[in-house]
C-alpha cells in the first residue's frame, strides 16, 4: 500500500508500487532527517507554487538559486527573500530549496546537520526564556543553527529591536559567516528597511545575499498553494 505520508512522493520512482510502505528505508532517512530540522510540517516537502506574472523573473532566480542549490553550500553562499505583503511564497520558496538540498544530499549518503530553521521572533523569545537556565532542547537547537550547513532565518525583521536581540542574532550570522555556512533570510522588508532596526555589524553581512523581492498577491487570501 502507497505510503500517502511520506515526504518524498512525488519524485520518489517506488511510490505507489508494492515496495512503498512505512519501512522504506528512504523514507526512515527522511524522517530521521526533518526531526532534525525544525521545519514546520508545512514545509517539509515540495509544495508546487505557480508565480503571479510580476514574479515569473524571481521565481526563476529563486528555482536556479535552488537547482544550485549544492554549489551555492560549498560556496557558503546566502539568499535573501523578501516581500512587502505576506503570503507570497518566501517561506515556501526557502522550503522548497532546502527540501532538495536535503534529497540531494541524502542520496549522497549525508544525513548530518543539513538544514535548520528558525522563526527569528520566536527563537529570540525561547532565547531570552533560556539564557539564565539550561536547557538542553534549546542548547541542541542552538548548536544546530550554528552548525547546519543551511539555516533558513524566517521572517528577520519582525522580531522586537534591543541591543540583547542584536547582539544574539549577530553571534550566529557572524559565526556563520566566518564558516562560510549558507543562510537562506526571509523578511517583510528589505535590507535597507532592515537596517533600521538592527546594528551595522549584521546589515553588512545581510547584503552579502542574493536578494530576490516577491510582489505577487496574498496566496492564502487566495485560497491557493501557500
Amino acid at each position: 500500500m502507497a505510503n500517502d505520508h511520506c515526504m518524498a512522493k512525488t519524485y520518489c520512482k517506488l511510490y505507489g508500487t508494492h515496495k512503498c510502505h512505512e519501512f522504506c528505508d528512504p523514507y526512515v532517512i527522511l524522517k530521521a532527517i526533518y526531526s532534525q530540522t525544525n521545519l514546520p510540517k508545512r514545509y517539509q516537502y515540495d509544495r508546487p507554487i505557480t508565480p503571479s506574472k510580476r514574479d515569473e523573473e524571481a521565481f526563476d532566480v529563486l528555482h536556479k538559486w535552488k537547482l544550485d542549490v549544492v554549489d551555492h553550500v560549498d560556496n557558503g553562499d546566502n539568499l535573501y527573500i523578501w516581500s512587502e505583503g505576506t503570503g507570497n511564497g518566501k517561506t515556501t520558496w526557502a522550503g522548497k530549496i532546502a527540501n532538495y538540498f536535503i534529497r540531494k544530499m541524502m542520496f549522497k549518503g549525508e544525513i548530518e546537520d543539513l538544514v535548520v530553521y528558525l522563526s527569528v521572533s520566536k527563537f529570540l523569545e525561547d532565547y531570552r526564556d533560556n539564557y539564565s537556565t539550561r536547557d538542553d532542547d534549546f542548547a541542541k537547537l542552538r548548536e544546530k543553527a550554528l552548525n547546519a550547513k543551511i539555516l533558513i532565518l524566517d521572517d528577520i525583521g519582525a522580531e522586537k529591536s534591543s541591543e540583547w536581540v542584536h547582539n544574539r542574532l549577530y553571534d550566529i550570522i557572524n559565526y556563520r559567516e566566518g564558516e562560510m555556512r549558507t543562510i537562506i533570510y526571509t523578511s517583510n522588508l528589505s535590507i535597507e528597511e532592515v537596517a533600521q532596526k538592527l546594528d551595522k555589524r549584521i546589515i553588512s553581512r545581510l547584503k552579502n545575499s542574493t536578494q530576490v523581492q516577491l510582489v505577487g498577491p496574498d496566496r492564502r487570501e487566495m485560497n491557493k498553494d501557500v
